[in-house]
């Protein structure tokens, strides 16, 4: 009975593995490509920096944190600054890096 035990849980344990390996490689399929022309940095941006938020202009202005941008050999900081809403949008997504198989890219920010 022990024997017949073992063979009947083998298939089972083969299975679980083949359905997880198969779910891993799904997970890995679906990182995220860069987009066409995307620059790609090997190496992971910086922490973004603290930043002191001045008071406003006046209405309808938005604050656009600051942000890492990859210059020709290292990142370089772009301070935030206050921003006129633009008609029909009611904020502002900012950009951010992603991590993708080749390396991190930059997605640019977009009025919502």
């Amino acid at each position: 009975m022990g024997v017949d035990a073992m063979r009947y849980q083998c298939p089972a344990r083969k299975l679980r593995l083949g359905a997880a390996s198969i779910l891993l490689l799904v997970q890995l399929a679906c990182a995220p490509w860069p987009p066409p022309g995307a620059i790609l940095v090997e190496r992971r941006p910086p922490p973004e920096l603290v930043e002191v938020v001045t008071v406003g202009p006046g209405a309808g202005y938005v604050w656009l944190r600051g942000y890492w941008r990859w210059g020709r050999l290292d990142f370089d900081w772009v301070p935030g600054r206050w921003m006129m809403l633009e008609r029909g949008y009611r904020s502002w997504v900012p950009g951010r890096w992603v991590h993708s198989r080749q390396g991190w890219y930059w997605v640019n920010g977009y009025w919502n």
